[in-house]
């Protein structure tokens, strides 16, 4: 093997290429009598003459078009532009020529060109000399993209790309070309397109480094192996476009960590395209969803799965959602069902082949055995307890405390278990609910109890006072089941604590005549078509909230940071109750009525019908779930004279509407039955102050008692 500078190699690979295929051209600024901006076609003129290596003008978007032709016309010209940022330039040419042209043609015509071109932070060259853009053509059908970081893939990558049909962009980093490697000599020793090259072996976390970051990676892993024990395995993809995914995937089931270094701006890089093909994470399902719960994988553990397959099922806040792949290839899950994760969390990735060896899928936190969720782990029982040694060691989160299910945790602090001194079995050490019940049946109670019981004893001894055994307080109550909450239960009753701990609700009660409305329901069932829904009062009590809200434009608003902000839109949300079993008891999901002000009557009462059938049957999806302005509860069904809702933040206000009911008024100066129901307006202060809130709540009514407005 000869020893070449980078420059040289890629000089090298020309010269050859030249001479192999009378074909090839050179064409570019300077890169005949100058021998280009970095010396890369240095002394080709002088051998090739002025009809294969032609200097240009400087015009970026002449020079590729020209290219972009004479590849038609069946030769194969190499590009080069001095710098890539010259390439926005020609960008029109090899967007919407050299990548399409093949396509728009119905593949009759081919467009075999390279577009060479430098990048990345150079010496003394100002800003519009230094930016890294292959991300910009990594987006682009047609291309093909090729970073290399080494002499020998510049020169294999360069002879591979002039050979191909396709419109290669050859990138090459500036801060590279006077770096020495070792090259093959063979003139027919080619680098494939989409083969990436594993720079270095390790186990401990994977590196992929893009360009010259590849090398930058290897010498970090040379000081992670030397000065901290750490084996890092250093990727270099070679090509972005094929991108080698299963080599990178490969790495990553190994080692369950992955490092991406990219040269270039923090968003929407090449990097944050990778990490999205090497990662599932837990996706936001609607806009207050924190994390959810994997209720079941849909799609099998090594399966292929294809784009927008159903992948997994994921209880939410709000409800419980379907989630579909957006990606192509093997599946191999990470988070097992049942598990909890933040959303951004790992869940799955998917591979372009299976793994010949199967591992275990990349862990945010590390390596980390993973068994079933409530599983103890092999030759443990469960809350098996520990040294005190092996305590003070025992697995905690980033925050110092030792990790647990908050369910585990809770029933630890009730009943006196020092989840210190116990060794999970759920997922990644993770303390469970039956590590803390298993502790507690070998009598094993923390400190805090023990110090409690001390002083009980002594104040028994002291007065002498027969004590109730605490079995015995326990069996007045029977036996006692803990049901666990459901994911959205729990997230509810979170929500609706801090709504009350932090909102300032204030409540506005007023009754509505409803007489005129139980007459107009009549009216719409005697004409309306079979099948047809008739719409109910809490129809009627959603139209006339919307015509308000829009009236009253700080009802329809929400708090933020000190500021209102108002809404355009009036979107009005119907809480609808779904059934459980008779423990678990059921949940409560607000689908969103949009629009409601510009909404007849009827269509909202079509909608609600369709909406509340969705949520019962579990098949509503996020987008109809998020965006509300303003909430309507209504009990009146079950009897409810009247009831105060708690605000759903960040809204303004709620409205709890009562059952429809006859009750005797005073009129025209005698007592007659007419239809009432009870409205009451729970109202955050901070929004909504008390004279706007009764003018607000006045004006429905105004509507209610004269629905022809309704229908109009």
């Amino acid at each position: 093997m000869a020893e070449m500078r980078y420059r040289e190699a890629l000089g090298a690979a020309l010269r050859e290429e030249l001479e192999r295929d009378e074909r090839v051209l050179l064409m570019g600024e300077d890169i005949g009598v100058f021998g280009g901006a970095f010396k890369v076609t240095e002394g080709l003129l002088e051998e090739f003459g002025e009809r294969r290596v032609r200097d240009t003008p400087i015009s970026e978007n002449t020079i590729v078009g020209v290219g972009v032709g004479a590849a038609m016309s069946g030769l194969r010209p190499v590009v080069e532009l001095m710098t890539i940022n010259f390439s926005l330039l020609a960008f029109d040419q090899i967007v919407n020529h050299a990548a399409h042209i093949h396509y728009m043609f119905g593949g009759q015509a081919r467009v075999p060109l390279v577009v060479r071109m430098p990048q990345g932070a150079g010496h003394q060259l100002g800003p519009t000399h230094s930016h890294c853009l292959e991300a910009l053509f990594l987006h682009v059908p047609g291309l093909l993209v090729a970073v290399p970081a080494t002499a020998a893939d510049a020169k294999g990558l360069l002879k591979t790309a002039i050979r191909d049909d396709n419109p290669v962009i050859f990138i090459e980093h500036e801060s590279l070309y006077g770096v020495r490697g070792e090259v093959p000599d063979s003139e027919e020793q080619l680098v494939d397109f989409g083969r990436a090259r594993v720079a270095r072996e390790g186990s401990d976390v994977t590196i992929v480094g893009v360009s010259r970051m590849a090398l930058t990676a290897e010498r970090a892993a040379a000081v992670l192996a030397d000065e901290h024990g750490v084996r890092a395995e250093v990727i270099d993809p070679r090509t972005l476009r094929p991108l080698d995914l299963d080599t990178i995937l490969s790495s990553v089931r190994k080692t369950n960590r992955c490092v991406i270094v990219e040269e270039g701006w923090p968003h929407g890089g090449v990097g944050a395209n990778l990490a999205a093909l090497v990662c599932i994470v837990m996706p936001r399902l609607s806009d207050t969803m924190e994390e959810g719960t994997i209720l079941r994988w849909i799609g099998r553990d090594g399966e292929h799965v294809k784009r927008g397959q159903e992948l997994v099922e994921i209880e939410t806040d709000k409800a419980t959602m379907v989630y579909e792949s957006d990606l192509q290839g093997i599946l191999h899950t990470v988070a097992q069902e049942g598990q909890t994760l933040a959303v951004g969390e790992l869940i799955a990735h998917v591979g372009d082949a299976a793994p010949s060896d199967r591992e275990e899928g990349p862990a945010l936190a590390g390596p980390a055995r993973v068994d079933a969720p409530g599983q103890p782990a092999p030759g443990r029982a469960p809350g098996a307890p520990v040294t005190p040694t092996a305590a003070s060691d025992a697995l905690q989160d980033g925050g110092g405390r030792v990790k647990a299910s908050p369910l585990a945790r809770r029933i630890a602090h009730e009943r006196g278990v020092d989840l210190g001194a116990l060794r999970g079995s759920g997922p990644g050490g993770r303390i469970v609910r039956a590590d803390v019940q298993a502790a507690q049946a070998r009598g094993e109670v923390g400190a805090d109890e023990r110090e409690l019981e001390a002083p009980q004893r002594a104040a028994d001894t002291a007065f002498g006072a027969p004590r109730i055994a605490p079995a015995e307080v326990a069996s007045a109550k029977g036996e006692t089941t803990d049901v666990e909450l459901s994911r959205t239960q729990l997230l509810i009753a979170r929500r609706m604590a801090e709504s009350k701990a932090t909102i300032p609700h204030f409540a506005l009660e007023l009754d509505v005549d409803m007489e005129d409305c139980v007459a107009l329901r009549a009216q719409l069932k005697g004409v309306a078509p079979a099948g047809e829904p008739i719409p109910t009062y809490n129809d009627m009590v959603v139209k006339a909230c919307a015509l308000a809200l829009r009236a009253h434009p700080r009802a329809n608003s929400s708090y933020r940071d000190g500021r209102l902000a108002l809404h355009a839109r009036v979107n009005v949300g119907v809480a609808v109750a779904t059934e459980g079993e008779e423990r678990q008891g059921g949940t409560l999901v607000v689908p969103m009525v949009f629009d409601a002000d510009r909404k007849a009557l009827g269509e909202i009462a079509r909608e609600t019908r369709a909406l509340a059938a969705r949520v019962r049957d579990g098949s509503i999806t996020p987008p109809e779930l998020s965006g509300g302005t303003f909430t309507v509860s209504n009990l009146g069904m079950y009897g409810v004279r009247s009831f105060t809702a708690i605000i759903n933040p960040p809204q303004a206000a709620i409205l709890s509407v009562g059952a429809v009911r006859p009750a005797p008024v005073a009129r025209d100066g005698g007592i007659s039955l007419r239809h009432k129901m009870a409205l009451t307006l729970a109202c955050d202060h901070r929004i909504v102050y008390g004279a706007d809130a009764a003018r607000f709540l006045a004006h429905i009514r105004e509507l209610l008692e004269r629905p022809a407005a309704l229908v109009l």
